[in-house]
């Protein structure tokens, strides 16, 4: 059954996006008449979920999170900088909401595909398991027949990369550089 949500969005350290890729796709999926975006930072307390992008680098930013996770919010960690945002931007001290709050789901990729994150919307709208990836981008190369750059003595991080991202990098014969998070982070989607 359909419903209407109320997502809140929350952007903390990140480049911004995951959130631009995310109305995008509401738009072009047609979703918009079923959710309502707040924004969390103007003290917007309605969401049914809150879609978390980037890592957490102030007090202040912890203190919400920890006010969000205490109010019982479904919490989604939203792009790979909210998952895993020590190894995707590099900065030390950066912490990731999951570390913070409870995660209820989270969606990676920089941006997350317009699949994903069309999946993740109507997975919230109907009230659906959201569905998990748990495979290596190496899969993804061995169903598409994509020679492994690794065994071409090719520098690749798609072993311990987590997959769906549709080999993009390897198909155009790119090495894969870890932008979904790696494979072991245990709150990845």
């Amino acid at each position: 059954m359909k419903r209407r949500i109320k997502v809140g969005l929350l952007e903390k350290k990140a480049c911004g996006g995951c959130f631009e890729r995310l109305k995008e796709t509401a738009v072009s999926n047609e979703l918009l008449d079923n959710i309502e975006f707040l924004d969390i930072i103007k003290g917007d307390e309605k969401a049914d979920f809150v879609l978390v992008q980037g890592g957490v680098l102030s007090s202040s930013q912890k203190k919400l999170l920890e006010k969000i996770s205490r109010a019982k919010k479904k919490l989604i960690l939203f792009g790979s900088c909210a998952i895993d945002p020590n190894f995707i931007l590099g900065i030390k001290n950066i912490r990731s909401a999951g570390e913070i709050g409870s995660v209820f789901s989270s969606i990676c990729g920089c941006p997350p595909s317009n699949d994903e994150i069309g999946e993740l919307l109507k997975s919230l709208i109907l009230s659906k398991t959201i569905p998990k990836i748990s495979w290596p981008v190496c899969n993804e190369c061995s169903e598409n027949e994509i020679k492994c750059l690794l065994l071409k003595g090719e520098e690749c991080d798609g072993p311990n990369t987590l997959g769906g991202c549709e080999v993009l990098c390897p198909k155009y014969d790119k090495s894969c550089k870890g932008c979904r998070t790696r494979l072991e982070k245990k709150e990845i989607r």
